[in-house]
């Protein structure tokens, strides 16, 4: 940090702090991506009736893309964990059976044998509950439908912003996947709610930084961080309309972007844990008299074994889950050698 070196200028960097604090904020906005990309093909199927979403083949689907990534990283965390004596082998134990069977939020809430293992819970609890929630696009009236998704994602929020739960669940997040059905509700149909503008742009980038001014411990009431979270959804909700619809940020089509975007799982796996692998060590050196300098370059040395990592990772772990049949795949070569 800072304070931990001795540099020629006086940059106070504790605004900028502060807002990079509210970094994980990122995964709401995953929550309402998620959203929309699985209540899609449900609209489809109800609205349109266009293919049918077979649950089997869905479920199927989930187990064999995300599963083996994500058991090989808790195996490697949680043994990692007991081979640096950093916890005990029962109570780390106990953590990653829980972790594997998604209930660690509801047993241990806070003490996860990976830093991000707390979102995927949800992020499951979602796929199981989502075929059943994608009931309310069988409702015809348009109108009447999309009233119903605002209605529950209001509810959602208020009841996430007064509860006090000793757990962590889909309860505390459903209201950015229910954004998300609205957004696929919208997409399918190709309903527009406002025209087109060369400002749209300037509109994304200025809901996009809202987003980031005020984190919810910046406010003392139920009632204040309900008001701040109102506001953050409405931007999420318009940011990600703009993107869809009127398709501003055309950065985000970029080819290097869009690799990058689908080595999302294995960044998302792995990157807290590398951060703090790397990113404690390089705390100690000073590479320059300047802060900002140090700062820059501490940034780009900590990116690129990330980087490294993750796409090895990517490619010997990932991408090959991502073909549906591998399973079969590989019985079928055991199969042959034994």
């Amino acid at each position: 940090t800072k304070d931990a070196h001795n540099y020629v200028d006086n940059l106070d960097f504790s605004g900028l702090s502060r807002i990079l604090s509210h970094g994980s904020f990122g995964v709401q906005l995953f929550f309402a991506i998620s959203g929309l990309v699985l209540g899609i093909p449900f609209a489809k199927q109800y609205l349109k009736r266009s293919g049918t979403v077979k649950l089997k083949a869905y479920f199927l689907r989930r187990l064999t893309r995300l599963e083996p990534p994500y058991i090989i990283v808790m195996a490697i965390f949680f043994s990692s964990a007991v081979l640096m004596g950093r916890a005990p082998l029962d109570d780390q134990l106990s953590k990653f059976f829980t972790s594997l069977l998604y209930i660690n939020n509801f047993l241990y809430p806070g003490q996860q044998v990976s830093g991000v293992a707390w979102s995927l819970e949800i992020e499951v609890q979602f796929y199981v509950l989502a075929p059943v929630m994608a009931l309310v696009f069988a409702i015809k009236h348009a109108q009447l439908r999309r009233v119903l998704i605002v209605t529950a994602t209001v509810i959602s929020l208020a009841f996430a912003c007064v509860s006090n739960l000793p757990f962590i669940s889909l309860l505390d997040y459903l209201h950015y996947f229910l954004i998300g059905f609205l957004l696929a509700d919208l997409f399918v149909t190709d309903a527009r709610l406002m025209p087109q503008t060369r400002f749209d742009w300037l509109l994304g980038l200025i809901l996009f930084a809202v987003i980031w001014i005020f984190g919810n411990s910046d406010f003392e009431t139920p009632y204040q961080v309900f008001a701040w979270s109102s506001v953050r959804l409405f931007c999420v909700f318009w940011l990600y309309y703009l993107i869809v619809f009127h398709k501003i940020f055309r950065v985000l089509t970029w080819k290097w972007i869009t690799n990058i975007g689908g080595m999302c799982y294995s960044i998302y796996l792995l990157h807290f844990y590398l951060i703090s692998l790397f990113g404690k060590p390089l705390m100690r050196y000073q590479f320059s008299e300047y802060s900002y300098v140090n700062v820059a370059i501490s940034g780009i040395l900590l990116l690129l074994p990330i980087a490294v990592i993750c796409s090895a990772f990517y490619l010997l772990v990932e991408r090959p889950c991502m073909d549906r049949y591998w399973y079969r795949k590989l019985l079928q070569k055991l199969g042959r050698n034994a």
